[in-house]
């Protein structure tokens, strides 16, 4: 059953400030199928095209982080979007209005090449003013997408070192105890990437961040 983010808004218009896609896949960093540098955004708004470039390579083999920074201004209740590599659509979805002026994201649609083993997907929408949306999603064996609800865990082989990884983090920024919740919300792979300025603003100033974290914003400028 499908379990979505969503937020509280009081606007009907909503601006994107960051889009960011996480893929677990085994065979995208073989010889045959090299990782693509960026992957490309289609909107059904201006600017109807962004480029999302590739972060870097996780420390977990098979985990691959693409995003943008760029800015999209939404003047209506809902935004569609498709997800390309090259020619071939991944997926598509929309960002949109709920009830009770709540913001809501949703991916409904993969079409998986024979050249990859996608078992995960996990995309992440930063919006101006409210709590990023999120939406968390798996490939089953015949290729189609399955919503994991959010209070499922998910098994990991590195589960260990991404806790160790994770305690370390807080240790050395010495975040707040509220912050390092919500990071643990949004995902494991926000927290480990920094997302610049929730990281920047819950450590101390005489404290630098281990250079292993990285600023998104940064790294997209």
């Amino acid at each position: 059953m499908c379990c979505p983010t969503h937020y509280q808004s009081h606007s009907n218009s909503f601006t994107v400030t960051a889009f960011f896609v996480r893929f677990r896949t085994s065979t995208w960093e073989s010889k045959l199928s090299p990782l693509p540098d960026s992957l490309a955004l289609i909107l059904s708004l201006p600017p109807y095209s962004l480029s999302l470039t590739r972060i870097r390579q996780a420390k977990t083999q098979g985990h691959v982080i693409f995003g943008s920074k760029q800015r999209v201004r939404a003047t209506t209740q809902a935004m569609n979007f498709q997800l390309h590599a090259g020619e071939t659509k991944l997926l598509k979805g929309v960002i949109r209005k709920h009830d009770r002026n709540n913001w809501r994201l949703e991916c409904c649609k993969w079409e998986l090449p024979i050249s990859l083993s996608i078992s995960e997907v996990e995309l992440l929408v930063a919006l101006d003013g409210v709590e990023p949306v999120r939406e968390r999603v798996v490939v089953k064996r015949n290729n189609k997408l399955e919503d994991i609800p959010e209070e499922t865990e998910l098994p990991s082989d590195n589960s260990a070192d991404a806790n160790a990884e994770v305690e370390e983090a807080r240790t050395n920024l010495e975040m707040d105890l509220e912050v390092l919740k919500w990071a643990m919300d949004v995902g494991i792979w926000v927290l480990c990437l920094g997302f610049g300025y929730m990281l920047s603003r819950a450590s101390k100033p005489n404290i630098r961040p281990p250079r292993r974290i990285f600023d998104l914003y940064h790294l997209l400028s």
